[in-house]
């Protein structure tokens, strides 16, 4: 299973976001209640954490939430036939932590807690790590690639012999890793970081780096606009590097009558071409889950 910062980036700060009345999602006067499908339904409000600094799946923005996760939540909560109510999530060195903070027991600051988290790796080891939540609806599959300027390495980018190149990557992910043990670790002084996945994009397009490895959505999103002329590819690590995953949500055992609703508005859109469309939209190839 990819590291934690390889499925999802590392958010920022809670207060930039919407939080239902500035009242914890959990204390005994809350006026959602407690944390049951029932009240959900009652209240006719999702309540919906997201990353806000993990373009192009959700970013926060001056008109509120943005993003590819965004839109499918939208899409999804209008099918189920409640309200969407976003707030960021302060994201942890692990998905357990963000399955802990963002669905069954809340952040340690104010405690909002979520109803229905989307972006979560679809993954069995996960599942077991996390009996309080349930793991379900996957809606598409995620990998890495490399984008290479064409002019320096009009072949592509090989591990065997271009040692000498700048790869870009950003700091702390699989690629990093990668790069650090990869042929002996001979690799490792290629390595340029990155603390944002644009900013490598930009530094390719600017010639400051030969290549740079990257989740293949944000390369599509972004290449197109800053790295214009990059040649694309998907990337394979190998070896105990896992370099594609599925992505889909998760829940808290209280209310696993979502599994089925929300899995058969995942399943409605896909087949209908919402989902497909909603990720042309933000200039991403939409890939359906191997199941």
């Amino acid at each position: 299973m990819p590291r934690r910062r390889d499925v999802l980036k590392l958010a920022g700060a809670l207060g930039a976001g919407l939080v239902l009345g500035g009242r914890s999602a959990r204390s005994d006067d809350d006026p959602v209640g407690p944390l049951r499908y029932d009240t959900i339904r009652e209240r006719g409000i999702l309540r919906i954490p997201y990353y806000e600094d993990f373009a192009p799946y959700s970013i926060t923005t001056a008109e509120g939430p943005r993003g590819i996760d965004i839109d499918v939540a939208r899409e999804v909560a209008k099918r189920i036939g409640l309200q969407p109510h976003f707030y960021p999530l302060v994201a942890g060195e692990k998905i357990d932590d963000d399955l802990r903070n963002g669905i069954w027991r809340g952040n340690v600051i104010d405690r909002s807690v979520g109803d229905l988290m989307f972006h979560v790796p679809y993954d069995r080891q996960i599942q077991l790590n996390n009996d309080l939540v349930v793991l379900f609806g996957p809606y598409f599959e995620e990998g890495f690639a490399i984008a290479s300027n064409p002019e320096v390495l009009p072949g592509g980018f090989d591990p065997e012999s271009d040692e000498g190149r700048r790869i870009g990557v950003e700091i702390d992910t699989m690629p990093d890793f990668w790069l650090s043990s990869a042929n002996g670790g001979r690799l490792r002084n290629a390595a340029v970081h990155f603390a944002r996945p644009l900013d490598a994009v930009k530094a390719l397009g600017a010639g400051e780096v030969d290549a740079i490895i990257l989740q293949a959505a944000q390369i599509e999103a972004f290449a197109p606009h800053h790295a214009p002329k990059a040649s694309v590819k998907p990337f394979l690590m190998g070896g105990m590097f896992r370099s594609r995953w599925t992505v889909g949500c998760a829940v808290r055992e209280t209310c696993r009558p979502f599994v089925y609703e929300v899995g058969d508005a995942l399943g409605a859109m896909a087949g209908d071409g919402t989902m497909a469309r909603i990720f042309a939209e933000a200039g991403v190839t939409w890939l359906a889950p191997q199941r």
